[in-house]
């Protein structure tokens, strides 16, 4: 039988140093409409050779 962990019913806090750092690297990994363009054109190549 597997053991499960106890879940955790605390609350991480963060600083405001941290979660400004953690905001700027997300905006900065977010995907551009040219990774978007991309995937359709994968997508559309996929799907003929089914």
């Amino acid at each position: 039988m597997a053991v499960l962990a106890k879940p955790s019913k605390t609350q991480i806090v963060v600083d405001a140093k941290s979660s400004k750092d953690f905001i700027e690297r997300f905006n900065k990994n977010t995907i551009t409409p040219k990774m978007l363009e991309s995937c359709a054109k994968a997508e559309r190549l996929f799907k003929r050779i089914k």
